[in-house]
């Protein structure tokens, strides 16, 4: 069914006022203000399927947030991206539905302010990447500072990536390999971000990465990739001594491989110490790795151009290395 402006702004303030969610005054006026623009320039024009970053562009966080936590349940005209089943959620994080998106926009506004911080505003950047995208949770949120044309997610599951599609119908999804290549020219990209992808690469196969990475990224195009903390390989012990915490099925899935890795954690820790990639494999031709300050500082340097390396659990709960195509 098609809807014009005037009643995306009538039903989205009903809706809204239904859902008791404050600010509610604050969302229902961002909404008609940027609907009644639209008027404006597409008088007499159906939008049944939206451009969230034309709707949406330049609302605060808190509105943005919202609504991609509870917002895209009340506004008509499929305008917001919705989110997959439960089971393909928890295949890839620790959540679910709210409490997942609230994580990844945790995760956006940290890349978003990183970015900014070194190169100034995302408005202007060609294309965006997303490695490693899994169903989508992350990459949504960008859809508020740039045209969803320019932002792109790959990942090597093509569960995932049909996820992404189906809900989330502005931005490009693409099945990768679990090996470079991409399909992408070089020189494309002005931003890649990839959450908790390096925290599970072997050496071979990160070092790979960084090569095709620095390809496809513009000169003077930022990398930010997270991998696992210090604290990871005790983390390991912990579960070894006291099991899996209540309610967090995606490490009871995984506990019986758990309890394997990363045994004698003071071996390993010097290892991190000294600098030294860390991983152990999964047995199924993954695993958890961890890259220190020091790893980056000697090998990443041969491809980028240091930037940054956040260790701080109160900023990501795991570690940002941020560098440069130079």
């Amino acid at each position: 069914m098609r809807t014009t402006p005037t009643a995306v702004v009538q039903q989205t303030a009903a809706a809204a006022a239904r859902a008791a969610t404050p600010p509610l005054d604050v969302i229902v006026d961002t909404i008609t203000e940027r609907v009644a623009r639209l008027m404006g320039t597409h008088t007499g024009t159906a939008l049944a399927i939206g451009d969230p970053h034309v709707f949406f562009g330049g609302v605060s966080d808190d509105v943005w947030l919202w609504l991609n936590t509870a917002g895209y349940k009340y506004i008509p005209g499929m305008i917001l991206p919705t989110l997959p089943d439960k089971d393909l959620q928890l295949s890839t994080g620790p959540d679910t539905d709210e409490a997942c998106l609230r994580r990844g926009f945790k995760e956006y506004m940290l890349f978003k302010r990183i970015f900014e911080d070194k190169k100034g505003s995302l408005a202007p950047c060609d294309a965006i990447l997303d490695f490693g995208c899994g169903w989508g949770r992350l990459i949504r949120f960008f859809m508020k500072d740039v045209d969803p044309s320019k932002l792109w997610g790959i990942d090597p599951r093509q569960p995932c990536i049909d996820a992404a599609s189906r809900t989330n119908r502005w931005c490009h999804f693409e099945l990768s390999q679990l090996a470079p290549p991409t399909s992408f020219p070089p020189d494309m990209f002005d931003l890649i971000f990839s959450y908790s992808v390096f925290s599970h690469l072997r050496e071979e196969t990160h070092s790979e990465w960084l090569v095709e990475l620095k390809r496809i990224l513009k000169p003077d195009g930022i990398l930010i990739a997270t991998t696992f903390p210090r604290d990871h390989i005790n983390h390991y012990e912990r579960l070894r001594k006291e099991g899996v915490p209540p309610h967090d099925p995606f490490l009871d899935e995984y506990y019986e491989i758990y309890l394997k890795l990363f045994q004698d954690p003071a071996k390993w820790l010097a290892k991190y110490d000294s600098g030294t990639y860390c991983y152990e494999d999964f047995g199924r031709g993954d695993g958890d790795a961890l890259i220190p300050r020091g790893y980056v500082l000697t090998q990443w340097t041969k491809h980028f151009s240091f930037l940054d390396y956040i260790d701080d659990p109160t900023v990501c709960d795991q570690n940002v290395i941020v560098v440069s195509k130079s």
